[in-house]
């Protein structure tokens, strides 16, 4: 399947490093320091087979762990801070 992608060429003058670039993006990027050179298209033949969703798929799983760890690393923190409050109750009241 035949497609287009809409975009900008763009110069990044040389950093530090000594490399100047061209490069493609869909937008953009002056806040990065790239210099619009021109809008672009690019014509690009999509596979026929392909097929996004397993991909889409292992990005969820992954972000699902990185929720649920997040989640039980502030529910430990809750449960710190409360046994410190309690502990804190507990010596006032004695």
């Amino acid at each position: 399947m035949k497609t287009f992608i809409k975009g900008v060429i763009e110069y990044r003058p040389a950093t530090y490093q000594g490399e100047c670039e061209f490069s493609f993006h869909i937008c953009a990027l002056e806040s990065l320091g790239y210099i619009k050179v021109m809008d672009h298209v690019i014509e690009i033949d999509i596979p026929s087979n392909f097929d996004p969703r397993g991909i889409q798929v292992e990005m969820l799983k992954t972000e699902k762990i990185k929720l649920m760890a997040d989640f039980q690393k502030r529910c430990t923190e809750i449960e710190r801070k409360i046994s410190e409050l309690t502990a804190i109750t507990c010596e006032m009241a004695a």
